[in-house]
């Protein structure tokens, strides 16, 4: 049994040196190298005799990339390379080349029509279908003549383009559907654009302004009051009081302002934290909108989410921390000390 075992050593860009062991060499024919062609990329292979037809039904065609050794080291001299153990590293040629456009056969005629039969034999003249796919509508469309009756005209082509492209305009409308009816969820998830199932009577006095009039207690006059603070008017700022910007840690907004209380709303981003912060002049009231926060209040530290409230009280620290990987949303109820 003859056991070859190639090594490959690259001295230069176009020559490649071959040195091959074996066992037994008197009683076993040499390897066969399969290559006429020399390709500066590629090696030849080498196999064992009486396996040359399956190479060449299907031949490898490899790259191996080496560093050349220096002239002057002890290895240089030395065509061999490698151990006995491991196996031979072979790497995939990779090019920046755009790849070839994609080959299509043309389509077949699927109508046998007669050939003409050579002299002294004869040979029908009728014309042969081959098998139609039925199942996507083909048919084969038939002509009547007067004088020799039905002929094969052509093939009705199947409908199958056609029901892929109504199958594509079908999960188009799916897909706008569904994002209809989540932007219509989320709508009224936030509870805006909702409608009324009542009608409002007539002799109501509507307005659609900020200001309100109201009774000021100490001049017991009616004076106009902004008193309303809608979606659309509310401007949120960063921590520092600029435009927000994707890298804040959080952003609010401060809906209502008056000079005893001020009210509003903070998004927290994800995973992000609001740093340790000491109310001096008012109490804080929070109620969680959205998430799930880690709160801390002054040294302790809970957990809480959507739907629960905390305050800060007058002279306290607090710190919020996101435990989600979304934005957390806050209301707040800012209550000034009055002297």
């Amino acid at each position: 049994m003859l056991n070859a075992i190639l090594y490959y050593f690259v001295e230069s860009q176009f020559d490649i040196f071959v040195d091959v062991k074996t066992c037994d060499a008197e009683e076993e024919e040499s390897p066969t190298i399969i290559s006429t062609e020399t390709t500066p990329t590629l090696t030849p292979c080498l196999v064992q005799p009486g396996t040359l037809s399956a190479q060449k039904k299907n031949p490898r065609r490899v790259s191996i990339n080496i560093e050349p050794e220096p002239q002057d080291s002890p290895e240089a001299t030395n065509k061999t390379y490698g151990n006995f153990t491991g196996s031979i590293c072979h790497f995939q040629d990779v090019t920046d080349s755009e790849s070839p456009p994609i080959f299509k056969m043309p389509q077949k005629s699927k109508i046998i029509y007669p050939e003409p039969a050579p002299e002294g034999i004869r040979r029908s003249r009728r014309v042969r279908v081959q098998t139609l796919e039925s199942h996507k509508m083909e048919r084969i469309v038939y002509d009547y003549r007067r004088r020799s009756g039905v002929h094969v005209m052509a093939i009705q082509p199947s409908n199958e383009a056609k029901y892929l492209a109504h199958s594509e305009k079908l999960a188009k409308a799916r897909l706008k559907r569904n994002k209809m009816k989540k932007a219509k969820q989320r709508r009224q998830k936030d509870g805006r654009n909702l409608s009324m199932h009542t009608v409002l009577p007539d002799d109501l006095e509507m307005t659609f302004g900020h200001e309100l009039p109201i009774i000021n207690p100490e001049t017991n006059e009616e004076v106009f009051v902004d008193c309303i603070a809608q979606q659309d008017s509310v401007v949120y700022i960063g921590p520092n009081g600029d435009s927000p910007k994707a890298s804040d840690p959080f952003v609010m907004c401060r809906a209502v302002n008056q000079r005893s209380f001020s009210a509003g709303e903070i998004i927290l981003r994800g995973l992000a934290e609001k740093p340790l912060q000491r109310v001096t002049s008012s109490t804080l009231i929070f109620r969680i909108l959205h998430g799930k926060l880690a709160v801390t209040i002054h040294r302790k530290v809970t957990v809480l989410e959507t739907g629960d409230s905390f305050f800060i009280p007058l002279d306290t620290t607090y710190s919020l921390r996101n435990l989600r990987n979304e934005e957390a949303k806050l209301s707040y109820v800012n209550i000034l000390k009055m002297e």
